[in-house]
Parts: C-alpha cells; sequence; structure tokens
C-alpha cells in the first residue's frame, strides 16, 4: 500500500490497516527510525486502571477470561470470609 504525505507533513493510514490494528481518532502512536526504516507503534499506556469518580476502572485489554478471573477471586474471598467467621 501507498499514502502521500501532505503539504503540512502528515500521512493518511490506509483504511484497511486501520481497522486491522484497532488504530481509532485519538490513538498515540510512536515515531520512530531504524536503520532507515520510519516505524510506527500504538503506544500502549503505562497502566490500564485509571481512576474515574473515586473508583479504580480497568481500560486494558484483557488477556485471558476476565469473567471467570472475576468469579475465581469472588468465589476465593468468600471461602477466605466462610473460614474467618467459623463457617
Amino acid at each position: 500500500m501507498e499514502t502521500t504525505i501532505d503539504e503540512a507533513g502528515r500521512l493518511t493510514i490506509p483504511e484497511a490497516i486501520r481497522e486491522s490494528t484497532g488504530l481509532v481518532p485519538g490513538t498515540v502512536v510512536s515515531v520512530t527510525m531504524r536503520d532507515g526504516v520510519i516505524e510506527l507503534r500504538r503506544r500502549e499506556d503505562d497502566t490500564a486502571l485509571v481512576l474515574e469518580d473515586g473508583v479504580l476502572v480497568f481500560t486494558g485489554k484483557p488477556l485471558d477470561d476476565l469473567e471467570r478471573a472475576v468469579r475465581e477471586q469472588r468465589e476465593a474471598r468468600i471461602r477466605s470470609f466462610d473460614r474467618q467467621i467459623g463457617s
């Protein structure tokens, strides 16, 4: 694929590439040059947790089945509480 740099120095990333990589308006990318090759990489945030209205909210992409992980943690906490109160 080819694209052209405009007068302001901008280039348009072809739609097929944007869609396949999940690049949407507002996505931050880093631009580097290595061995004469220009590389564009989506910048991954340092943290996937952000504070919203006093609550930590996960904004990243789950690496596993998130619902299963939450269920397992909930069940482990319930077992722990049950042991603490002697049930």
